[in-house]
């Protein structure tokens, strides 16, 4: 005899989706927002050149869509399974890409280790919120 297991609650949010969704907000948000600052808080200086500050606002553009998308596949369940897959695919394409930039360039500040582990855990976490299909 093989029971179904119960689908979530609505109400019920996957912590994974919440999690990713505050913190590539908070993320994207900082470096829309004030992209130099967001460089020097980590020891980078850059020039205030309009090119360089377009194509950082577009990146942190991406990261403020998906962590909203996060949220909503949190609350809606029509869209927990799509937005588990888009921070899955964000969160691990930059933990493993880091990984190969310490491969290749050498290790950076020990913020950007700790920004690596936390990438590929919660990208790891939602994979298996997309696999579960929660």
């Amino acid at each position: 005899m093989q029971f179904d297991t119960p689908s979530r609650h609505p109400r019920s949010r996957p912590w994974p989706l919440i999690v990713g969704g505050l913190a590539l907000l908070g993320v994207g948000l900082s470096i829309f927002l004030a992209p130099l600052t967001y460089q020097a808080n980590m020891g980078v200086e850059l020039p205030a050149e309009a090119t360089l500050l377009s194509d950082m606002r577009a990146m942190a553009g991406s990261l403020i869509g998906v962590g909203a998308l996060l949220l909503a596949g949190a609350r809606w369940v029509s869209l927990t399974l799509p937005a588990a897959l888009a921070g899955a695919v964000l969160y691990l394409s930059y933990g493993l890409s880091r990984l190969v930039s310490m491969a290749v360039d050498g290790l950076p500040d020990a913020t950007l280790i700790a920004s690596t582990i936390i990438e590929l855990t919660l990208g790891t976490l939602l994979a298996v919120e997309r696999r579960r299909g929660v």
